[in-house]
């Protein structure tokens, strides 16, 4: 038993700089931005001399990110060269370093601190990415230097995607004529540049050509966000999950043709594309350059921002949209264009708003001689980093160094909003384009607010975007070829007065060409339609995995979370289509305890594979190198499983149609309701049928299989003949057995003791951890425990040693402090309870529901080993029950959740169910009160904000996390009217997710029949 020593301690740990540390960035990922600075500014300045450097450097490169947001880049440079004095080696700290020197526009010093960044930890995705995006902003850079390091970036992400062992997207429909399903993915359709474009491209598209999906990678919604997400057929939020599952989401919506908007900038997926979730993938709009990604098929430009001829070997070939390959919109309101400053007497005035990474000291130098050419006049230079002191003074020193006089030039910080940013244009009579990194919102704002802007077109699509825009206006003769001619057209512009009049009352409605969406999704789609012509021309139909026929009138395809096409009855009265129509998988927590415990290579036995949720998964681990036999008695439901294998691909999967027993033979197939529940016969009888029966080792032989490290077995009873007849392989090859040891309810006493004699440990899936643990304890006698696992010494340890399973209880020295309750204190619905820092001190109960939730922090961390996340797990529900006996009466109710999920993660699932009804009893008598923090019973609603609605969100918790756990579906309780009472109660309180709307669907249904 753990010993109450665990308890946090006072005074260090409560200032522990990694705890707080962790705290500041929970505090910045809600945009808390000064409560993560104080507190990180807070812990650094504590005096400890136990704080290691490297610790210390980690919250400094922390802090020196944070201040950099809030744009005191003078002090962020300070904090991270500090960083890098103490941890030389700390990869983030020299890619903060990079980010704050190129906001102040030291490009060079830059690019070295991101290089450095990416040669310390070179399978960091994020590094590359900022190396690449800050690449363009450099001069000096060689053209080939950047292509070799978008290749760099694509070689590593290529490996990562092959390690994932996921069969690429086919083409399924091969109609070039039909709608095509169109999927955007993007970090920013939000208040941001790309989402300006994008909105009118969505508007100004065909959807009886082109269904839109868009996936969402924003981790802080706002009003533009729902503005885009009105304008799609479809919505998918991703922003929470890993490639792989995103990869499901968007091979569930069949996207036909898949659009990457960010590039490497900030919140890409690129990982995600590199899984080839869709047939055909290209790269428009959010980043101005090749990605370096293989599984990229186009880059959407236009003729000038990239002329014929301009591409480049080796990487994503270029798609040109006719007519150009953006469409602007104007922020609303907008104020009117006002005259030319100079007009009305004041100094000739040039300016550029774009960012000051853009403006290299070769840009100052052309404009220095602009300058120079016309004595008069001033230059004004706007953007956020200029709110910064100690950028302004370095910027005043560049200009300085180039000649230009300090009083001749205004240098603006931010304006409050867009309006009065493009009010700001107002103060200018011609824009000055930066290079060789073009503006684009800028140059459109300019040219909307009536001022001319003079470009430099050079070589790449960054910066030929310029030269793009003004042509499209009418004003391509204001791009220069050189240096030379920049300065001369900049010098002649400010002479010519009257065309700058004329100019300024004739560019907002030139500025119509950029703002014609019709024209830009018709050139958009054109494009598309040509990308996915080619794909076909490249993969035959014979070629395509997933056109393949079902194998019977009565099957439909469904598609599981993870992407699996999946050849299923069709009727929702079969339990495998209802239960995969509601959850996306199948219900059991051990599926996706075998996709982690199955690597590529490995051979892998599903005897007893019914449709084949499982066999399909394991052969998508195992991948081409690996094999696995599924065993199917009933013929139709074998051929689907076959069906299935090939529309995924999975040539790896062999499908066996018989029963398995301890010798060779036939046998009579007794059908049930449901084809879970088919079993062996004693003979022929009304509803069964004749099967082949065949021994596993017989089987195993015949295929020439070796070295099987897993087999699931569910033979409905029949398992110690099966076993009796895998006995050459259990002694050879020492497989783990998985298998099922209730039958109607009975445990099968005879088959754990078999399982024993014959040397195998028993275990079960312990399914809020992923890991196995000893049989025994309460969760042991929960009903809803189906499976038992069986593994010989040898292989417990080599389990042992992947982490996946526990075989002890962990002694109190192996338990390390907890350091979870300041991430706790932040969860919003914690927030909304008022000050808890010092939650714990007021009695014994309290102190026992403090302790449970910090052990259930050490419980979850997958950095800790599995015995010790068994044992403070299985202590922390021990501690959660206690605390909510100690409470007094009524029980308290976040207690109560808060143990019912600890109990639920344990395996204690009726005894959760138990708890909640208690506190849905308590919540709908409004008998509950709640000061103090606590968990919610599911994890969904760990980043919920409950707003001023406390009562509604436990309320929907509490209903939402008993109908869950009460049955494995709402397929076994879906006639009962307290399901659909619930479901609807949800719903109406406002906190139902697409999974609890799809089951209420489907109770609907059910109790409409």
């Amino acid at each position: 038993m753990v010993k109450r020593r665990h308890e946090p301690k006072r005074g260090h740990g409560a200032n522990d700089l990694s705890s707080l540390n962790n705290l500041a960035t929970s505090l910045a990922r809600r945009d808390q931005l000064d409560e993560a600075i104080r507190t990180l500014e807070a812990a650094l300045a504590l005096e400890d001399a136990g704080v290691s450097a490297a610790s210390r450097a980690a919250a400094l490169s922390n802090l020196g990110a944070l201040v950099l947001r809030r744009g005191r880049i003078d002090r962020a440079i300070t904090l991270l060269r500090e960083a890098i004095a103490l941890a030389p080696s700390l990869a983030n700290a020299h890619t903060n370093l990079g980010n704050a020197l190129a906001a102040r526009g030291e490009i060079d010093e830059a690019l070295a601190s991101l290089s450095r960044a990416v040669a310390l930890a070179p399978d960091d995705p994020v590094l590359h990415d900022n190396l690449l995006v800050h690449l363009h902003y450099s001069a000096s850079t060689p053209r080939s230097e950047a292509l070799a390091a978008a290749r760099r970036f694509g070689a590593m992400a290529a490996a990562q995607a092959r390690r994932e062992a996921l069969a690429p997207a086919a083409i399924v429909d091969r109609d070039v004529t039909r709608r095509l399903r169109v999927g955007f993915v993007s970090a920013d359709l939000r208040r941001h540049s790309v989402a300006f474009f994008l909105e009118p491209l969505l508007e100004g598209l065909d959807r009886d050509r082109v269904e839109v999906v868009l996936f969402s990678n924003v981790a802080r919604p706002d009003e533009v966000t729902a503005r885009l997400r009105a304008l799609a057929d479809g919505w998918e939020d991703v922003s929470a999950l890993a490639d792989r599952e995103a990869h499901a989401r968007v091979r569930a919506r069949h996207i036909d043709v898949l659009v990457d908007l960010s590039g490497h900038t900030a919140g890409n997926r690129l990982g995600l594309f590199a899984l080839r979730p869709a047939p055909v993938q290209l790269s428009y709009l959010g980043y101005p350059d090749v990605t370096g990604l293989a599984a990229i098929d186009g880059r959407l430009t236009d003729v000038i921002a990239d002329p014929p001829g301009s591409d480049e070997e080796g990487v994503e070939p270029l798609l040109r949209m006719e007519g150009g390959f953006l469409a602007y919109r104007p922020p609303s309101p907008a104020p009117e264009p006002s005259p030319p400053p100079s007009a009305a007497g004041a100094p000739f005035t040039f300016g550029s708003f774009n960012a000051s990474k853009k403006t290299s000291d070769a840009v100052l130098a052309a404009w220095s001689r602009i300058l120079a050419a016309l004595p008069e006049a001033r230059l004004v230079l706007k953007d956020a980093a200029l709110a910064d002191e100690g950028t302004r003074e370095l910027v005043r020193a560049r200009l300085a160094k180039h000649g230009i006089a300090l009083e001749r030039v205004s240098l603006r910080g931010p304006t409050p909003d867009l309006a009065s940013h493009l009010a700001a244009y107002g103060e200018l009579d011609v824009a000055l384009d930066t290079f060789p990194y073009h503006g684009t919102t800028t140059t459109c704002d300019a040219l909307f607010m009536g001022v001319p802007v003079v470009s430099w077109a050079g070589a790449t699509h960054a910066s030929r975007v310029g030269a793009s825009l003004l042509s499209r206006v009418g004003l391509g003769d204001l791009v220069a070829k050189d240096a030379d001619e920049l300065v001369r057209l900049a010098v002649s512009l400010a002479g010519d007065r009257e065309r700058l009049a004329s100019l300024r009352s004739e560019l907002r409605s030139r500025s119509a060409a950029l703002m014609d969406a019709r024209a830009v999704a018709h050139a958009f789609e054109a494009c598309v339609r040509e990308a996915f012509t080619a794909a076909l021309a490249r993969a035959p139909a014979t070629e395509a995995p997933h056109e393949v026929a079902l194998p019977d009138r009565e099957a439909s395809w469904r598609t599981l979370r993870d992407g699996t096409r999946m050849a299923t009855p069709r009727a929702l009265s079969q339990m495998t289509a209802y239960v995969l129509e509601e959850q996306r998988d199948w219900f059991e927590a051990e599926l996706p305890f075998v996709r982690r415990l199955l690597a590529p290579g490995e051979h892998a036995l599903d005897v007893g594979a019914n449709h084949g949720v499982y066999a399909l998964a394991m052969a998508r681990a195992v991948g081409p190198r690996g094999r696995v036999i599924a065993v199917e008695p009933a013929r139709i439901v074998a051929a689907r499983v076959r069906a299935s294998a090939e529309a995924n691909g999975l040539a790896c999967l062999a499908v066996e149609q018989a029963a398995v027993g301890d010798h060779e033979g036939e046998a009579w197939l007794a059908t049930g309701a449901s084809s879970e529940l088919s079993s062996l016969a004693s003979g022929e009888a009304p509803g069964t049928e004749r099967v082949p029966l065949v021994s596993i080792d017989a089987l195993v032989s015949r295929a020439s299989l070796t070295d099987v490290r897993f087999v699931k077995l569910d033979v409905e009873g029949h398992e110690i003949p099966a076993l009796e007849g895998a006995r050459a392989l259990l002694s050879r090859d020492a497989p783990l057995l998985m298998l099922e040891h209730h039958h109607a309810g009975v445990v099968n006493e005879g088959l754990l003791a078999w399982l024993e004699a014959s040397g195998h440990a028993l275990f079960r899936l312990v399914p809020g951890l992923g890991v196995l643990a000893p049989l025994g304890g309460a969760a042991a006698a929960d009903p809803f425990l189906l499976n038992v696992f069986a593994a010989t010494p040898a292989r417990v340890e080599a389990l042992e040693s992947r982490g996946l399973l526990s075989r002890g209880v962990a002694s109190d020295d192996e338990i390390p402090e907890t350091r979870v309750w300041s991430e706790v204190l932040t969860m919003p619905h914690v927030a909304r309870l008022g000050d808890q820092r010092s939650f714990g001190a007021r009695d014994e109960g309290q102190a026992q529901h403090r302790l449970a939730i910090e052990l259930w922090g050490l419980a979850i961390d997958p950095r800790l080993s599995p015995r010790v996340r068994t044992t403070v797990l299985s202590y922390a529900v021990e501690l959660a029950v206690a605390s909510i006996a100690g409470g007094g009466a009524p029980p308290d109710v976040g207690r109560l959740l808060t143990a019912a999920r600890l109990a639920a993660m344990d395996g204690r699932r009726a005894f959760a169910v138990e708890l909640l009804e208690t506190a849905i009893v308590l919540l709908e008598r409004n008998q509950a009160s709640l000061a103090e923090p606590f968990l919610p019973p599911s994890a969904r609603f760990d980043t919920i904000d409950p707003e001023d609605r406390l009562g509604p969100y436990l309320l929907a918790s509490a209903l939402e996390a008993r109908e869950q756990l009460r049955a494995f579906s709402s397929y076994f309780v879906a006639t009962e009217p307290k399901t659909l009472h619930a479901l609807e109660a949800i719903v109406k309180l406002g906190f139902a997710d697409e999974a609890t709307e799809r089951r209420l669907s489907l109770v609907r249904r059910v109790q409409r029949r």
